[in-house]
């Protein structure tokens, strides 16, 4: 009697203060959670049926105002992304098995919330916690690490039915018996477990661009960051505009430090949550947004995507932020990745200013690991076993230098973490290069630049081949070997074989090869990805698909009546 008793004084206490006002997030939705969950479970109250009601009410019409169209959660945190999951896995469990309605917002809302979360999931099974994490979890029903997130694509699949959120979720979670029961657990056994159709996705009101070349523990993947800075009062948000995180080669490497504390010490907080702690770049010392005690901004960063192409071969995502348009000398930061699935990735960061700025790009690695600093590279050897990445950067001048780094993969708790920063006083434009390292290559790939007349340029050699990359702003760029108008220019060639076998090309019109002309468009092509069989090329346009020899004089006459073929 007296726990029911406490239950009942709970649900009145719920009802007269909820936080519609004060706090209209996690804070309302839990607790309009609680009465759902008070008014079904104990209908023997005469005020059960309106706890009922007003619960489901306030969770119907936040989902949409919380969660974005894309499935992500308005704070841009992934702890509380996941926290809102199992408010409304709880609420959707609860409607079934009390053979309720499920109102249509929960029916669609829900799946986006997982489906963030599966592509989200990094090859190690982890997920970053970026923006604030509390530590926090609705209902502790099992142990798994603070940053794995997968049990709720287990229960996930099981409601759903679906077998891409199983493959993901890689086993049968503890919660999602203790949420289901065993009909629900042989439910989940009996589903077939398939590869997500997707590699990489784009989360366009959300900001997130995911980047990955497979679904299996060595694969590839990056997620960048072009989003919103927070909602409300930005509370949970971190100053990690244009920031990425990064894993290789069975290893999660470069990481979003997390959060550590809220209130325990202002000066780690301030770190936590600052530009400086997150993978991207500083201007002249500042954040992009400047924090304002614990839980406000003072100023906040505005980011925009320029553009995102995903294809087979390549993934490609260019944003930028206006942060640093407060200072005396106004700048806008740009960030372009290109990311050569099976390969590695190139990122070219720009600083667009009147003025001249000390520009720092900063990079946090995932502890334990060492990191060995050359001129113009550093390799990064997790668990101080053996280098599984390297990074070479193109700038005018600048050098590598290490910091005293720190990462929270929960809440109240860090630990030391390798860290540099690449600084330049005068660079405009910084080309970074991330190679992952295999065990299985008989030579590791090497990185020179190369001369060229305007951009810049650089080789890439493997063990058979060689890649030429070009990067401009759209004059001509010209090489012994390479010409071309294109912003991104990248062949790959066989050993001894003048012809490329493989070239991906971004925003431009011309190519030539050796003073050749191969390709001209009269139109800006947005992008041109071609690969050789014998002496024809397959080549892929926003327009579609099509075979020709090159070079082409019908190249705009072919696309023209290309028509509806893909």
């Amino acid at each position: 009697m007296r726990a029911l008793k406490f239950l009942y004084l709970n649900a009145r206490h719920l009802e007269t203060y909820l936080s519609t006002y004060f706090s209209p997030n996690t804070h309302l939705t839990g607790e309009a959670l609680g009465l759902f969950y008070l008014g079904t479970l104990l209908p023997e109250f005469i005020e059960s049926e309106r706890w009922r009601r007003k619960g489901l009410l306030i969770l119907t019409e936040e989902i949409s105002q919380q969660v974005r169209n894309d499935g992500v959660y308005f704070e841009q945190s992934s702890y509380y992304h996941r926290y809102t999951t199992d408010f409304y896995t709880h609420l959707f469990v609860l409607l079934r098995q009390n053979n309720q309605p499920v109102p249509v917002e929960l029916e669609t809302g829900l799946p986006a919330l997982l489906d963030h979360l599966m592509y989200l999931t990094r090859p190690d099974g982890t997920t970053s916690l970026f923006g604030d994490d509390d530590g926090g979890r609705l209902v502790t029903l099992d142990r798994p690490a603070v940053n794995d997130f997968r049990g709720a694509l287990s229960t996930g699949a099981a409601l759903f039915r679906r077998s891409d959120y199983k493959y993901v979720a890689n086993s049968s979670a503890e919660e999602t018996l203790w949420l289901l029961g065993a009909d629900g657990l042989r439910e989940l056994d009996r589903l077939e477990s398939q590869e997500p159709e997707k590699l990489s996705v784009a989360f366009e009101d959300g900001g997130y661009y995911v980047m990955r070349d497979g679904w299996n523990a060595s694969a590839n993947y990056l997620r960048f960051d072009c989003g919103p800075h927070g909602s409300l009062s930005c509370g949970h948000a971190h100053a990690d505009a244009l920031s990425f995180d990064l894993a290789a080669q069975c290893q999660t490497i470069l990481v979003d430090p997390g959060t550590y504390t809220y209130t325990g010490s202002e000066e780690m907080r301030d770190w936590f949550r600052s530009t400086a702690a997150h993978n991207t770049l500083t201007i002249d010392g500042e954040s992009s947004s400047v924090s304002d005690a614990s839980f406000s901004w003072k100023s906040v960063a505005r980011s925009e995507r320029v553009n995102w192409i995903s294809e087979e071969r390549f993934d490609y995502v260019e944003g930028r932020h206006d942060g640093y348009q407060r200072l005396a000398e106004p700048a806008t930061h740009l960030r372009a990745i290109f990311f050569l699935k099976r390969g590695y990735w190139v990122i070219r960061d720009r600083v667009i200013s009147q003025g001249q700025h000390t520009v720092d790009l900063h990079f946090h690695f995932e502890p334990p690991g060492s990191v060995d600093i050359q001129t113009k590279s550093l390799k990064f050897a997790p668990n101080n076993v053996s280098p599984r990445l390297e990074m070479v950067v193109f700038a005018d001048n600048g050098a590598w230098s290490k910091e005293d780094g720190w990462v929270s993969h929960c809440y109240a708790e860090k630990q030391p973490a390798p860290a540099t920063v690449f600084s330049s006083r005068e660079a405009a434009e910084v080309v970074t290069l991330i190679m992952p390292l295999a065990e299985d290559q008989s030579r590791q790939p090497s990185v020179q630049g190369v001369r060229s007349t305007a951009g810049r340029a650089f080789e890439i050699a493997g063990d058979k081949t060689f890649d030429i990359v070009l990067i401009g702003n759209g004059n001509r760029i010209e090489t012994a070997r390479l010409s071309s108008d294109f912003e991104w220019t990248w062949a790959r060639f066989s050993d001894g074989d003048p012809i490329p076998v493989e070239f991906i090309l971004i925003g431009g019109h011309k190519l030539e090869l050796e003073g050749r002309e191969i390709l001209r468009s009269a139109r800006r092509l947005n992008y041109l990805a071609g690969t050789r069989i014998k002496d024809e090329f397959f080549l892929k346009t926003d327009d579609g698909v099509l075979d020709l020899s090159l070079p082409s004089k019908d190249f705009d006459f072919a696309f023209a009546n290309l028509g509806s073929a893909s």
